[in-house]
């Protein structure tokens, strides 16, 4: 009975489409010191189960503008994997992406604009539009009009993309906090799946890396065993779904090797939470479901 509650909750923590959002956005394909030849947006789904895309498309517009130039998606996005989006060619460039699963002609900017993800391929317009069928919205850049929360991620470059926090799993809903810059790494589906598990199954997205949170469900106390690879600065924290951090395990200075901690459940409601540990360029997660 608690596995077919388990399963329940996890179906209703997030919603279909909730389930799916954008990324990476690179705009700086092909223009002077890049290294990729397109500019390109990529989504992740952090959800237990595929979703079809059929039917959705991706939107750019500039920082202020109002006109939509749009990408109509196919295929499915399978549970925990990524999905790439080529948009248009520059002129210079050295690499050309992997071979991405659509392939669409936007030409965007590397400092400044606004990217929906849209369950619909009907028309859109306006500096800032609104509706239901908008999954995802990221504005970036000091001009764009349109943004989710309070504040706009950051511009990027030539050599930098905007990166969403936590391996794309932080969604608090306000594109300032959950975005960051960073060296563009287009991932397509058939890259290796996202590396978030359920609780006990451990993770290996770097060598020598692991994360690994149990008993789950639990109640009251879990454990939480961490692989640091090499020396360094890492932080071990608890988020919830909306990327919020709930609790601090571990902040500071890690010798190689394993260690444990322990995760306090306290006041936490029951729902799904993910140990984050992240330092020396490695971001990795695995979900635990708390459940009172």
């Amino acid at each position: 009975m608690r596995n077919m509650v388990m399963i329940l909750l996890l179906g209703m923590s997030i919603p279909a489409t909730g389930q799916v959002r954008i990324s990476q956005i690179y705009g700086g394909g092909g223009n002077s010191g890049s290294v990729w030849t397109h500019d390109f947006v990529e989504l992740v789904n952090i959800g237990p189960v595929a979703v079809d895309l059929s039917g959705w498309s991706i939107r750019y517009a500039s920082g202020a503008g109002t006109t939509w130039q749009s990408t109509p998606l196919s295929g499915s996005i399978q549970a925990m994997h990524y999905y790439l989006v080529q948009e248009a060619a520059g002129g210079g460039g050295t690499s050309p992406l992997p071979t991405p699963d659509v392939v669409g002609t936007i030409a965007m900017s590397a400092t400044a604009g606004k990217i929906l993800l849209m369950a619909t391929l009907a028309p859109v317009a306006g500096s800032c539009p609104g509706g239901s069928d908008i999954v995802d919205l990221v504005g970036f850049g000091s001009s764009a009009t349109c943004c989710e929360g309070d504040s706009a991620a950051p511009a990027a470059g030539a050599k930098t993309a905007l990166l969403r926090k936590g391996g794309g799993m932080i969604d608090a809903n306000n594109n300032g906090t959950d975005f960051e810059t960073g060296t563009p790494v287009p991932r397509t589906s058939a890259f290796a799946p996202l590396a978030v598990r359920s609780a006990g199954a451990g993770v290996l997205p770097y060598a020598d890396a692991r994360v690994a949170c149990y008993p789950s469900p639990f109640n009251g106390t879990a454990r939480v065993r961490v692989t640091f690879p090499r020396e360094g600065v890492y932080a071990v924290t608890v988020m919830n779904v909306l990327g919020e951090e709930v609790q601090v395990l571990a902040r500071g200075h890690q010798h190689p090797g394993t260690v444990e901690l322990t995760l306090l459940a306290g006041s936490m409601p029951t729902g799904v939470y993910f140990c984050m540990v992240q330092g020396e360029g490695i971001r990795m997660a695995e979900r635990i479901l708390l459940l009172r």
